[in-house]
């Protein structure tokens, strides 16, 4: 059931859609009781219930604990489960768009400006067009899928896409899917998601030659981008919070 909720709107300056959530005055129990239904197979809720006369006794009550947690937990491995899996796909597709416009833009003349017709007609910009064409042309498919699966967002897999050299493109994947199997522990993905840009800066930087490269081949050069408590020790105390 599609969400009534969330508006998808499109976002002119960055060629996207925007997910537009929701204001805290906007909401109302009748909408979330609407959008529960759509969720949850026979969901029922009214304030007009009196619950504390529906369970005659102490072992309906445990009934009703029992299955509805057991419902919560299952519907929340499933939804992650579902996520995990899309983030995958949509990673793979654009890799596929990249790969597709890549390929045929490099093998096949199709006229002046074939370039500037294809990122007017998927409504991108013409630099956007030539990013997808790098991650088409330097990253595999299984490496897209798998950023996408852990959750590298598509900002990073650009960013990799650029890295020249081919070995450290793929120690610097496996380093962040080493460090984060775990989709479920946030910190750990949060970490790792951090310490993938921070050594992709410090890449680039001396790609630039404006400092010493990062050994790629060298995990404990790699590691060193983890260890930023101290630089943003306000992130580590958010995670211990939550």
């Amino acid at each position: 059931m599609e969400t009534s909720l969330v508006k998808a709107e499109q976002n002119v300056e960055l060629s996207r859609k925007a997910l537009v959530l929701p204001s805290y005055d906007q909401l109302e129990d009748k909408k979330i009781i609407r959008e529960l239904q759509g969720v949850f197979k026979g969901f029922d809720f009214s304030y007009a219930d009196h619950y504390d006369q529906k369970f005659e006794d102490i072992e309906a009550l445990e009934e009703y604990a029992q299955e509805s947690i057991k419902e919560i937990d299952s519907f929340d491995v499933e939804s992650k489960k579902s996520i995990i899996r899309n983030s995958g796909a949509i990673a793979a597709k654009r890799w596929v768009f990249g790969y597709v416009i890549n390929q045929c833009l490099s093998n096949t003349a199709y006229g002046s400006k074939a370039a500037e017709k294809l990122a007017q007609a998927a409504n991108i910009s013409l630099a956007y067009l030539y990013q997808y064409r790098t991650v088409g042309s330097n990253l595999s498919l299984k490496d897209a899928y798998i950023l996408g699966m852990y959750d590298a967002g598509w900002d990073t897999i650009r960013q990799l896409s650029t890295v020249k050299d081919a070995a450290d493109r793929t120690a610097l994947i496996k380093f962040f899917v080493e460090a984060n199997n775990d989709w479920n522990n946030r910190q750990h993905r949060e970490i790792a998601k951090q310490a993938l840009k921070t050594a992709l800066e410090r890449y680039k930087a001396g790609e630039n030659g404006s400092t010493p490269t990062i050994d790629c081949s060298d995990p404990a050069q790699i590691q060193t981008a983890v260890e930023f408590d101290n630089q943003a020790p306000e992130f580590a105390d958010a995670n211990k919070a939550l």
